[in-house]
């Protein structure tokens, strides 16, 4: 898909299913992922995460990087 695009729900039944499936296996997401989803997607199962376009549109890269490392911490 483009840049942009917001997380599909969808996708977290399928990163649940894959964790179950195989727990070591890295699992990383790249679309919709910002501030508001990472937690949701590392709680299913996620260990990499790619957050492009959340970054580049935000007003204050630095700020945006802080914030979504804060977010993810708190559910690790």
């Amino acid at each position: 898909g483009s840049s942009g695009q917001s997380l599909q729900e969808s996708v977290l039944e399928k990163i649940k299913e894959l964790r179950a499936y195989d727990f070591a296996v890295p699992i990383g997401i790249d679309g919709g992922v910002n501030q508001d989803t990472a937690p949701s997607l590392i709680s299913a199962g996620a260990t990499r995460l790619c957050a492009a376009s959340y970054l580049w549109k935000s007003e204050n890269i630095t700020d945006a990087i802080e914030g979504l490392l804060h977010t993810t911490i708190q559910v690790i």
